[in-house]
């Protein structure tokens, strides 16, 4: 790092940049920042674009190809909780804004199955013939979401395992009694591990 230059490490918003603070992957020649304002921003949107995916596929749930029901819509479900997600986490490092356009996308698809049917009052809106259909939905859906939030999750907590090993490998040398050499210091190692 040059002298003088502003230490982003210390952040955890900032994305890895090369010496210069540059993001290599984008050619930019200034440090990127996650969380910012505009990034929450952009996470609402996913989240209102998952609420409406979830409107969207309760809605099409019914569908036909001529008498074989085919409840494509589910994959619809599927695809918003693999894509909204990622997005999110991409956009401001935050498992809780991944988590929104999930929870977002299960609450209106919940409340949408859910709902009364005013022209038949008795029966819910999409339970009103196979519910396996509903039940489609709502298990990809949720399975999806879960998945993409337990890898997200996994890969963050990879990351600072691997930022943790490569801090502790390069110990600080500390100086040998009366200012003297330095003392070697060799690093822990777990225990149970034969050498």
């Amino acid at each position: 790092m040059t002298p003088g230059a502003p230490d982003h490490r210390a952040d955890p918003r900032t994305v890895e940049t090369d010496k210069s603070g540059a993001d290599p992957a984008l050619g930019s020649a200034r440090p990127v920042r996650r969380g910012e304002l505009i990034d929450w921003v952009l996470v609402a949107l996913i989240t209102l674009l998952a609420g409406w995916t979830a409107v969207v596929g309760v809605a099409f749930l019914p569908w036909h190809l001529g008498a074989v029901p085919m409840p494509v819509s589910a994959l619809l479900g599927v695809a918003a909780m693999i894509l909204g997600p990622r997005a999110a986490y991409a956009l401001t490092g935050s498992l809780v804004a991944a988590a929104l356009p999930v929870a977002s996308w299960f609450l209106v698809s919940v409340w949408l199955v859910l709902l009364r049917n005013p022209m038949m009052p008795t029966q819910a809106v999409s339970v009103v013939q196979g519910q396996w259909r509903v039940m489609v939905l709502l298990g990809l859906g949720s399975l999806a979401g879960a998945a993409t939030l337990t890898l997200l999750w996994a890969d963050r907590t990879q990351a600072r395992y691997a930022a943790q090993r490569a801090a502790s490998a390069a110990p600080a040398r500390p100086s040998g009694p009366a200012g003297g050499p330095p003392v070697s210091v060799e690093p822990d190692e777990p225990p149970g591990r034969a050498q």
